[in-house]
């Protein structure tokens, strides 16, 4: 398993493919924009997670300036047929080792209502239950 920096067009086309259809199409939105400008702003890093040459799941880090050791995780994903794996834990883990290596050392995820178990069970705090997305922090060293 290996969590990669998005960078080349088939990377680009496998990330914004799982996004689409975990985020939007099986919630039934149809409104997915690939050409977002969040995706390519200077701080911003999409990833991408591979099983093997899989692309199965993808997130990205946001950081608001070079010296920030706050990350914000957004729009985790993984495939249906790849959830319930494993697959989330492992790809959080790498995600918590990348972000270590920006200096980053807290970490707040805005996570759908459904997702707040698995954040804490992860060690991740919840910070505002009563948001439409509540946020968790965690810590990270």
């Amino acid at each position: 398993m290996q969590l990669i920096q998005v960078q080349d067009d088939d990377s680009w086309k496998a990330y914004h493919s799982i996004r689409r259809r975990v985020l939007y199409e099986l919630r039934g939105r149809y409104d997915y924009d690939e050409t977002h400008p969040d995706e390519y702003r200077e701080g911003h890093f999409p990833l991408l997670f591979n099983l093997g040459e899989k692309p199965v799941g993808t997130t990205r880090l946001d950081t608001m300036s070079e010296a920030a050791t706050i990350g914000t995780v957004r729009l985790v994903a993984v495939l249906p047929q790849y959830q319930r794996r494993g697959i989330g834990r492992a790809m959080m883990d790498d995600l918590e080792r990348f972000a270590a290596t920006k200096g980053i050392r807290q970490l707040n995820v805005y996570a759908a209502q459904d997702a707040v178990s698995f954040y804490e069970k992860l060690g991740w705090q919840l910070i505002d239950a009563a948001r439409q997305s509540p946020l968790l922090s965690k810590i990270i060293l």
